[in-house]
């Protein structure tokens, strides 16, 4: 036999992909065959000594050496399931090795390899049912995997072992509970363990059950001997043992199919129950047998009919049928029946059908109800509850299987045939039915049976039409059969059973009929059979109550006047009542009556409500006014009559307000909830008028799209009760909440206790809704009177009466929030151990998480709005509490951290199986870790969150849950949803750069405890690859597997993009950074990710969309659905991927990995066959999209044009389909915005009708297209940043890859070369595209300039010029000249420009072919870089000055340079020369300046000087710059006439070398102390030389170009020597003074002084040199001598 899971799961998963693995399958026919048994193999002595040994050999032939943990595991399992050890072991290491490497066996406890051990145990079982199930139901009989399954019959002999097997397998686990039960060794471990064991037994039981119909349908068991096997079966079970409804289906198909049996067979079957039915002793016994025999007689009747010549003609139908049914009636038959439908009932999951009295148990009479006493223990302890009546109840120890429910598959097949068989009653047993009922009036009218009790023994009918209730009931696709034809026998029988004129049976019709009426249409025919010429009619009953009540209370006054003539107690209320007309007849038929009106009541159209309504209300309410036992049935009944729209329930509310508080009197606040208690004295009246309450404060107008009622409407009249009490709704909350909630954890029934509960936090839920607490802030955007807008006397009037601020106050009071906590924190153990979950108990939990998480969403508005208009506002004429505020709470986020335990159960929530307690419980964890983020500091330490998450006992168990929720399979979108949620909490609570440690470092795995570290090798720690990290990993490489280069699907891309985002930041944040990367290296996840990179293409498609942007109404569609979704998270996850390769390379190089370096290196930019995959990176740019005017709808917006709309309203949608935002926020501004204006228009002008209508499409039609706009421009403007952010990342990465030495010179200058060949082109394109692309592309290409020049320089000493640089060089001239380039990028085709112009100068027929194309367009190019080099700004002021210069040097190889004439005819000579007064602007400014000012200055001055320099070198430049007035503008500059000994003050407002206060420096520029910058060695300085000096170079080279002979020349630098003598004079001075010093012989033991002063002055001592050189030259060239004045000429 194969014991593991494995294959079977395989042969599984084949069938649901629809390939079935027929080789795998005939491997496993043995194991198939032998369905849930054992065998032989039970624990047994040898397997247990080889097993001692420590190896085990698994079935494919593997040895495994185990340890001590996994004998003692196997061992204790072995004894647990009766199994041979060998196999236990088996089953354990299948169950480890699955998601664990050997050898992390050893790290496994005790109790994980149990639990892996019998996991696989029992899902082996349950795939080889689940398999030989659907071979048998789901494949024909003439299939071969059919024949070849049942070919040996060792599947039919075993199929009734197999049913033993589970029966003894329960009984052991009985006794096992029973033992520990005496032990006190009960604990929730051991609950769990059984509950485990239960539920998959209860699931193989469902599935046997299956397969045996299934045989029974294909006719392989349809024999005589086996019906008879599967009746005994169920005879042998206990007559309570709801296991017997698991056999119904297949023993009912047996009689459904009587055709196909042999005639004899049916003769002897139908004999052998003839005489059964004789042993009355026996049988009366075995009631399930009695009803058996009772629907095989009702089979056998059409049996007889399908041939009457040779069947119905050869028996007496009187002995043969009739007397037999008869008997098996008095026997009990139609009971059992009754009691099969009644415990498969689901009426009681049906708000729409209620049982007002408990007619079943009247009619029960000896025959025991269905359990699953299997599934229960031995014992139940009983306990009486001591508290008020209306909490009184019976409290039973809870038991998780007190209501099991069949699959999906065995409910189809049990409904299917007792449909069938119920038809076939009504359809061939109606003398039965008619002798039935007949024998019960004639009973009657013989006054035979008096007591109700009597009565009911022999109500056989009554429990028939009960059957039909209890199966049909919320089955409408089954009870619409009696309406489909008015001559079926369905109907016909409807029509004979409304003629029963007895009390009980009329009864027990209206409540069949109620079941009848169960979905729109069947309520409709009802609702008409009623409104027909039938004897009863809606008004009939209406007159029915009306009687009643004049009967009622003629008893009351009766009693009344009795009581003044004689004692009380010798008055005989009974004997009164009964000659009244009223018993308790009476009662079980107005139940029905309730029951009826409320059935059809539910399901039934408006319009035909309203009808039902108007006959009803004001009876039923008068109804409630006198004492009876159906107050609560009638307030119930009135629930279900409540009319939809708010504005029509006023009657209601006045009718039940003047119920509870007319012609009473008020002394205090009290007195209100002692008239509640007063009138609602028991569960039913109180749970009644919670669901009247309930339906009447329910929302049924809302905006579109919006769950909040309508902004100032009230669901309730206003100054409701005012003419008789303080107005208003608040004494209702009142008794509720302190009254009814507080109380309600003293109801023990659990039945109880949930629906009074569910109601409660439905009221409140519901409240919460009733004020859209968004209009008071949208108000003012779309200048709205919010006065205007409510339906009472103003706004305050509103927060007054609105059940929002009723429910608020309540809930910040803290006996009501532990209330609701306490329904909050049921807890996921308690959950677990109950059948299905605990359905109620989750019911509750989703409510009371959904309300904590409204509080926490509108707590703001209750505080700072509602709270202080209500103080400030409050009138008399309404009720109000003592208190109303906060109650002592700052905020609601108190209450929660003053409850614990509560954040500890949201965080276990997360694991649970239901998706939306999950995700609302991660919804409050969200807003508290948000709350805790915005309010406290950076520096406040661990967050509370984080601390009780980590130091309660459950940490572990936290953790382990949303691993759980992670790693769940995706079953649907709201668990796909829920994954994105938590990936979405987990990355809001990282950060790049803060190192604290957060909520999500502890979820991923970290030790938080001492710093932060990957943790010890434990369970749910990074270090043991259990973590939530390790979960990551996994999503990230499976949701990758799932995409190609052909589909890309929203929810895998966007799963891998959100995983690779948190690892990211782990990666660049410097807390985690260092071991992250470690581990993730170590784990190859750098190699697996390149691997399963995915690209894109033009054909992609993406979720079942294609990309195109010429097909307008398909880009439209693209833009709004998921599609758009998927494509931007692709662009997220390629950007990740990019920063994530560029920081694993570059924690590899600090590290000294040059293997590994070069073995990613060269996967990325090898290109041995094909471009190198860097280059791949790119094709996100294959991709643009339209601008929102080129894409929008052409149509105006005329109503909302002036709707100011703030973005960040705007979240992301965590569904996986449709629109990727969330337009929540802006549907509640657009609906208020849509609300004021047809409200302004209307006022304003008389409209139509048909106008107004027209209006309203209009603004709804506005509201689609601006969220459509929104999308479209959300969409453009976030896909473009995407695009950007994934292009500076591949950047990064290409400067790492250049930057690492995992390339050796030639091959990174030809990689480099490669890299300028594709993105050269991208440049010019992007340039009149998208400049920042082109930003991003150019500040590369300057990067990697730098290193290919040192490269080519190593190489061959910078020789050779790639015809490719020239490419990149004509990129940069077209760049330059383009209007749409950017200062930043201009600057950078400026440097790109320089370099290659610089080497291009080294070649002089280079530069001239060069030359050659530049001269086309020059004039252009020469302004541009003239304007920059004038009025630029930032660097590409002196980036144009490198350029200018270069192409004048570049032009001087023709004999005419055109840059010099071009810069000379537009005055760009003339304005370049005035910009060096720039300098001395800057230098004589009174404003403080900043060092980066004078730098820049100072650099600009430098350049411009130097280029000048260069012009100056020939005559016809020099001559040109006279021309432009040079020497003018020398003489001009102020900074030239400092005084040397003063020097120039400058004021800056800032300077690092100062102390922190200093705001304002003065520091002073002077020929003998530069200004220092930075500090240390490397430490740079300002001096007045590098200002001096450029200036008289120029003037020296314009002197010497000029030549001697002319002497205007000579003459205008003679005075400029003048002007500034006293400059040269000092400087000569200092000249003088230094070679003095350096004559004299400085000693080492010189004074401080006298050395700081040398090094002083040998700081400036290059620039006073070549100062002096300048002057001394200057002097000699134009006979300067000093002179102060100058001769006039």
């Amino acid at each position: 036999m194969n014991w593991c899971a494995t294959p079977f799961e395989h042969l599984y998963s084949s069938i649901n992909n629809g390939q079935i693995n027929i080789p795998l399958f005939k491997n496993l026919i043995g194991d198939l065959e032998n369905l849930n048994l054992n065998l032989d193999k039970i624990k047994n002595q040898t397997s247990r000594c080889q097993l001692e040994k420590g190896e085990v050999t698994v079935g494919d032939g593997t040895k495994y050496k185990i340890t001590q943990e996994v004998i003692i595991a196997a061992v204790t399992l072995s004894d647990e399931l009766n199994v041979d050890e060998l196999v236990i072991a088996e089953l354990i290491l299948s169950g480890i090795l699955i998601n664990e490497n050997e050898n992390n066996l050893s790290n496994q406890d005790q109790l994980t390899l149990i639990n892996a051990g019998k996991v696989q145990y029992f899902l082996r079982r349950q795939y080889i049912l689940q398999i030989v199930s659907y071979i048998i139901n789901c494949l024909n009989s003439g299939d071969d995997l059919y024949t070849l399954l049942l070919s040996s019959g060792k599947l039919i002999s075993n199929l009734q072992n197999s049913f033993g097997t589970i029966h003894k397998e329960l009984q052991d686990i009985k006794q096992s509970v029973s033992k520990a039960q005496l032990l006190e060794n009960y604990f929730d471990s051991f609950k769990q363990n059984i509950k485990f064991k239960r539920d998959f037994l209860l699931m193989e039981y469902d599935i046997l059950s299956q397969i045996q119909f299934g045989l029974v349908k294909q006719k392989a068991i349809l024999k005589r001997d086996y019906i008879l096997k599967i009746l005994n079966q169920i005879t042998e079970l206990d007559a309570n043992d709801f296991f017997i409804t698991y056999h119904l289906p297949s023993l009912f198909c047996s009689f459904q199919n009587l055709n196909s049996l042999d005639d004899n067979d049916v003769r002897s079957l139908h004999t052998e129950f003839i005489n059964a039915l004789k042993n009355e002793d026996v049988i009366y016994k075995q009631p399930s047998k009695v009803c058996a025999i009772f629907v095989f007689l009702a089979y056998f009747i059409g049996w007889c009919k399908d041939k009457p010549d040779t069947r119905a003609n050869s028996i007496d139908f009187k002995t043969a049928v009739d007397d037999p049914m008869s008997t098996a009636v008095e026997l009990g038959a139609i009971e059992q029946l009754m009691i099969f439908t009644a415990d498969t009932s689901i009426t009681a999951k049906d708000q729409s059908l209620v049982l007002f009295y408990d007619i079943r148990s009247l009619l029960e009479k000896h025959i025991p109800r269905l359990i699953p006493k299997q599934l229960q223990n031995n014992s139940t302890n009983m306990t009486t509850s001591t508290v008020s009546p209306i909490y009184a109840t019976q409290v039973e120890e809870q038991n998780p299987y007190e209501h099991i429910e069949f699959s999906n598959e065995t409910n189809e097949m049990f409904l299917y045939t007792f449909d069938n068989a119920i038809q076939t009653i009504i359809a061939d047993c109606a003398f039965l039915l008619t002798k039935l009922k007949d024998s019960e009036e004639d009973s009657l009218l013989s006054g035979e049976d008096f007591d109700l009790n009597d009565i009911a023994i022999k109500a056989d009918l009554e429990r028939f039409f009960l059957v039909i209730y209890f199966f049909y009931s919320s089955r409408p696709e089954y009870s619409r059969k009696f309406w489909l034809d008015k001559e079926s026998n369905a109907y016909g029988f409807i029509e004979w059973a409304a003629k029963c004129g007895d009390t009980l049976m009329r009864a027990c019709f209206y409540l069949m009929i109620s079941s009848l009426s169960f979905g729109e249409e069947n309520s409709l025919n009802v609702y008409h059979y009623f409104c027909g010429g039938n004897t009863v009619s809606w008004n009939i009953i209406s007159q029915c109550f009306n009687e009643y009540i004049i009967r009622i209370n003629n008893l009351n006054t009766e009693i009344l006047q009795r009581q003044q003539f004689q004692d009380s107690n010798d008055i005989n209320t009974a004997a009164i009542a009964l000659d009244e007309g009223l018993n308790e007849e009476t009662i079980i038929f107005l139940s029905s009556l309730l029951t009826l009106i409320s059935s059809v009541a539910f399901d039934l159209s408006e319009e035909n409500m309203k009808t039902l309504s108007s006959i009803f209300i004001s009876v039923l309410f008068e109804f409630c006014k006198i004492e009876t036992p159906l107050i609560g049935a009638a307030l119930k009944t009135l629930s279900s009559l409540v009319p939809n729209l708010e504005s029509e329930r006023t009657v209601m509310w006045n009718s039940l307000d003047r119920l509870i508080f007319k012609n009473n009197s008020f002394s205090s606040r009290d007195s209100y909830k002692q008239i509640f208690s007063k009138s609602f004295t028991n569960f039913s009246e109180v749970s009644g008028f919670l669901k009247l309450f309930y339906n009447l404060i329910k929302i049924e107008t809302k905006d579109s799209n919006s769950k909040y009622l309508t902004f100032g409407k009230l669901t309730f009249p206003p100054k409701l009760g005012i003419n008789y009490r303080k107005a208003g709704i608040w004494p209702y909350f009142d008794y509720i909440f302190n009254e009814l909630l507080i109380n309600s954890s003293h109801i023990k029934n659990a039945t109880n206790n949930y629906q009074l509960r569910s109601l409660i936090l439905q009221i409140i839920e519901t409240s919460l809704n009733s004020f859209d607490y968004s209009v008071p802030l949208n108000s003012i955007t779309v200048n709205a009177n919010i006065n205007s807008l409510v339906e009472t006397h103003d706004f305050f009037t509103y927060v007054q009466e609105t059940p929002a601020a009723i429910t608020f106050n309540y809930l910040f009071t803290e006996e009501i929030y532990n209330s609701i906590f306490s329904i909050m924190t049921v807890g996921v153990d308690e959950l677990g151990t109950e059948l299905n979950g605990g359905i109620e108990k989750l019911s509750l939990l989703r409510s009371s998480l959904r309300i904590i998480s409204s509080v926490l969403d509108h707590q703001s508005a209750y505080i700072e709005e509602i709270v202080p208009i209500s103080a400030k506002n409050s009138k008399p004429e309404y009720y109000t509490p003592k208190y109303f505020g906060l109650h002592g709470l700052r905020s609601f986020y108190d209450a929660i951290f003053f409850n614990l335990p509560v954040v500890a159960h949201l965080g276990l929530y997360i694991g649970m199986d239901d998706i939306a307690v999950a995700s609302e419980a991660l919804q409050v964890l969200k807003k508290i870790s948000y709350h805790e983020y915005s309010t406290f500091s950076q520096e406040s330490g661990k967050k509370k969150l984080l601390t009780i998450f980590d130091s309660v006992d459950e940490s572990v168990r936290i953790k382990d849950a949303f691993i759980a929720q992670l790693q769940n399979p995706i079953e649907d979108d709201a668990c796909l949803s829920l994954k994105f949620e938590i990936l979405d909490f987990i990355n809001t609570n990282l950060n790049y750069s803060d190192p604290q440690i957060t909520i999500a470092h502890f979820l991923l795995g970290f030790e938080i405890t001492n710093g932060i570290s990957l943790g010890p090798n434990l369970n749910t720690f990074i270090t043991s690859g259990s973590s939530l990290l390790n979960c990551l990993k996994f999503i990230l490489r499976e949701s990758l597997t799932a995409l190609s280069s052909d589909y890309i699907a929203y929810a895998p891309i966007r799963l891998a993009a959100d995983s690779l985002e948190i690892i990211l930041k782990l990666c660049r944040n410097h807390s985690t950074t260092h071991i992250i990367l470690e581990y993730l290296e170590d784990r190859e996840l750098f190699n697996s990710l390149l691997d399963t990179d995915i690209t894109m293409n033009k054909n992609t498609l993406w979720s079942n969309h294609q990309f195109d942007i010429t097909h307008l109404e398909s880009y439209q569609k693209f833009i709004q659905t998921e599609a758009m979704g998927a494509l931007m998270s692709f662009l997220r996850y390629r950007s990740y991927l990019l920063q994530f390769v560029s920081l694993s390379l570059f924690k590899l190089s600090n590290i000294g990995s040059t293997i590994k370096i070069k073995k990613y290196i060269e996967k990325l930019a090898s290109n041995k066959m094909y471009s190198a995959k860097i280059f791949g990176f790119l094709d996100i740019l294959n991709y643009n999209l339209r601008s929102l005017n080129d894409s929008s709808d052409t149509a105006d917006l005329t109503i909302f044009k002036d709707l100011s709309i703030n973005l960040n309203k705007v979240d992301k949608n965590f569904s996986v389909s449709g629109n990727i935002y969330n337009f929540e926020e802006i549907d509640l501004l657009l609906n208020l915005a849509s609300r004021v204006y047809l409200q302004n228009n209307c006022k304003s002008m008389i409209l139509t009708t048909n106008e107004k209508k027209v209006l309203k499409s209009k603004t709804e039609f506005e509201m689609v297209k601006i969220k459509e706009n929104l999308t479209l421009l959300l969409s453009t403007n976030t896909f473009h940043d995407l695009q950007l952010s994934t292009l500076h990342a591949w950047a990064q990465l290409v400067q790492i890859i250049v930057s690492n030495d995992g390339l050796v010179p030639l091959a990174r200058s030809s990689f480099i070369l490669e890299i300028f060949g594709t993105i050269v082109p991208m440049i010019n394109d992007y340039v009149e595209l998208n400049v920042s692309f082109s930003e991003e592309f150019v500040s590369l290409t300057v990067f990697l300039y730098d290193i290919y020049q040192k490269d080519r320089v190593m190489i061959d000493g910078h020789q050779k010029l790639d015809s490719r640089l020239y490419t990149l060089f004509k990129a940069c001239i077209s760049g330059i000249k383009s209007t749409t380039t950017t200062f930043t990028l201009r600057s950078d085709f400026y440097i790109l420009a320089n370099k290659y112009l610089v080497r291009v100068l080294m070649d002089e027929s280079l530069g001239k072919r060069v030359l050659q194309d530049l001269r086309l367009d020059s004039e252009k190019l020469v302004d541009i870089i003239c304007n920059d080099a004038i009025f630029g700004e930032g660097i590409n002021r002196i980036t144009s000055i490198f350029v200018l210069n270069s192409l004048y040097r570049l032009a001087n190889f023709n004999k005419e340079n055109f840059i010099l004439e071009s810069i000379t005819k537009n005055n760009k000579l003339l304005l370049l020369i005035r910009s060096l007064k720039n300098i001395d602007i800057l230098l004589s400014s009174t404003n403080n300046v900043t060092i980066d000012e004078l730098l820049y200055e100072q650099t600009a001055f430098k350049s411009i000087l130097s280029f000048l320099i260069r012009v100056a070198q020939n005559k016809i430049g020099s001559q040109l710059l006279l021309q432009n007035q040079i020497l003018q503008i020398i003489s001009e500059l102020n900074f030239l006439k400092i005084d040397p000994d003063l020097g120039l003050e400058l004021i800056f407002d800032e300077f690092n070398t100062f102390k922190e206060g200093d705001k304002v420096v003065k520091l002073n520029l002077n020929l003998d102390n530069p200004i220092s910058i930075g500090q240390g060695s490397d430490n740079n300085g300002i001096s007045i030389f590098e200002f001096l000096v450029p200036c008289f170079q120029l003037i020296t080279a314009i002197l010497i170009s000029t030549g001697s002979e002319n002497k205007v020349v000579i003459r205008n630098v003679k005075k400029l020597l003048s002007t500034y003598r006293k400059l040269c004079v000092g400087i000569l001075k200092r000249d003088a003074l230094r070679k003095r010093q350096d004559s004299l012989n400085i000693t080492s033991n010189e004074s401080t002084s006298k050395n700081d002063n040398k090094l002083e002055i040998s700081a400036t001592k290059g620039g006073l040199d070549e100062m002096v050189d300048l002057i001394v030259l200057l002097c000699i060239l134009t006979r300067y001598q000093g002179e102060e004045r100058l001769p006039t000429y």
